[in-house]
């Protein structure tokens, strides 16, 4: 039974994020870039990593505290034919991802497409991995990105506000803010993580269980920062 508290826990991380970006995040980011952009990078990882780890502890501990099975929100291993074409999925989009980074590590064309591209995104194509320290981060910031905002926007979110909208007016919602929570990226970017959103949602919702759409997030993340790092790299060799 949903209860104030998690009505009150929703509104905090829905309205959080927008929030801090606002004004906290990107204000010291900018502010910081002028001295030292290597710097300022780091900073705003470590703080949107905090941030979004304190977040959903709280949202642990409150399920916790009420004593509900996990499987509510959708931690269950899909079984049977889920299991299999959640693999599947996940092994075709590393097969994929695999053709385009192996592609961008050995041709500059792609390389200068890649640096064309996010140059044009304002703070996100600041904020891209360019060094192997750089790259150490992304990944700890894909993997938390992966499990904590499924478990916010495509779990305890569409759970919250099912009772009154149903699954797929929950869901819709939770695309609506999980795009908003990504405004630090610029317009494009509220886009395409919108579009990212849909695509994760209707994988919750094919498989009955966040573990696939945790996979994916992850693997999207990781590889954005594979290709970015080997287009903006300051140093390094080709992958043989």
């Amino acid at each position: 039974m949903v209860t104030v508290l998690d009505l009150a826990y929703a509104l905090l991380f829905a309205a959080a994020f927008p929030l801090l970006d606002c004004f906290v995040f990107l204000p010291g980011f900018r502010q910081r870039a002028t001295i030292d952009a290597e710097s300022a990078k780091f900073w705003f990882w470590k703080v949107t990593l905090g941030a979004l780890w304190v977040i959903t502890a709280i949202g642990v501990a409150v399920w916790i505290g009420n004593a509900r099975p996990w499987i509510l929100i959708g931690f269950s291993v899909p079984s049977g034919w889920r299991a299999w074409s959640a693999l599947g999925i996940c092994g075709l989009f590393i097969f994929q991802s695999s053709i385009t980074i192996r592609k961008v590590s050995f041709s500059e064309k792609a390389r200068t497409s890649v640096r064309k591209q996010f140059g044009n995104m304002g703070l996100l194509g600041s904020l891209v991995p360019s060094t192997d320290s750089d790259l150490a981060w992304w990944i700890v910031v894909s993997l938390s990105a992966g499990l904590c905002e499924e478990f916010l926007f495509r779990g305890y979110l569409i759970w919250v506000l099912m009772p009154f909208l149903g699954w797929w007016g929950a869901a819709a919602i939770s695309v609506v803010l999980f795009a908003i929570a990504h405004a630090y990226q610029g317009s494009k970017g509220i886009l395409t993580t919108g579009m990212v959103g849909v695509v994760l949602t209707v994988t919750v919702a094919i498989f009955k269980s966040l573990i696939p759409a945790i996979a994916l997030h992850a693997l999207v993340d990781l590889s954005s920062g594979c290709i970015t790092w080997l287009a903006f790299r300051k140093q390094g060799k080709p992958i043989q």
